[in-house]
C-alpha cells in the first residue's frame, strides 16, 4: 500500500508491504507473486496467519480477508478487510489495521471513510481473489492523525466459502 498523509499522519509518505519482503511489492496491477504462506514464519520469525473466506459467490462477491504477522511475544498487526469487489467497477468497503490485542490503530469503516476497491480477478473455482484499493482517509484510533491509502494491491488465494 502506497501511504500517503493527509493531514498529521506519523506514517509519512511511504509504501508498505504486508507482511515485508525481501522482493519489494509483492503484489501490483500487473502481477502477483505468491510469498507469504498461512501458518508460516517470515524473515524476521513472525508467525503468518491469512483467512479469505467468500460470504457471496455473485456479483458483486464478498470476501472477508485478513492477514496478521505476529510475534512470539505477541506483537504485531492484523490487517484486515470486508472486500466488496464487483465487475461493473469499485464498491466501497472497510479496512482496519489493529494491534494483535485487538486494539485498533487505523481504520476506513465508518461511512464516508470507506475504501474503494476495484476487482482485478476473481476465480470461485481457482479460489483466489486479486483487487486494488484506494482508501481516501485513514484514521488511528483516537482520530488525530490521517492518511490516506493512494494505491494498494492484495491477492489471496485458497479462498473458502464461508459456513
Amino acid at each position: 500500500m502506497h501511504v500517503e498523509p493527509k493531514g498529521t499522519c506519523s506514517l509519512g509518505d511511504t509504501w508498505v508491504d504486508f507482511p515485508k519482503v525481501a522482493a519489494g511489492h509483492p503484489v501490483t496491477a500487473t502481477a502477483h507473486t505468491t510469498l507469504a504462506e498461512d501458518a508460516t514464519r517470515d524473515a524476521d520469525g513472525y508467525a503468518i496467519k491469512l483467512q479469505c473466506e467468500w460470504t457471496q459467490t455473485a456479483d458483486p462477491y464478498t470476501a472477508l480477508i485478513g492477514i496478521s504477522n505476529i510475534s512470539d511475544t505477541g506483537n504485531g498487526l492484523y490487517l484486515s478487510m470486508t472486500a466488496v469487489l464487483s465487475a461493473s467497477g469499485p464498491q466501497q468497503s472497510r479496512l482496519q489495521v489493529r494491534r494483535t490485542d485487538k486494539e485498533l490503530e487505523y481504520a476506513a469503516s465508518t461511512k464516508g471513510e470507506l475504501c474503494d476497491v476495484t476487482l482485478i480477478d476473481v476465480d470461485l473455482d481457482a479460489q483466489h481473489v486479486w483487487g486494488s484499493l484506494n482508501c481516501s482517509s485513514l484514521k488511528d484510533r483516537e482520530e488525530t492523525e490521517e492518511c490516506a491509502v493512494s494505491e494498494g494491491y492484495f491477492y489471496f488465494e485458497n479462498c473458502k466459502q464461508r459456513q
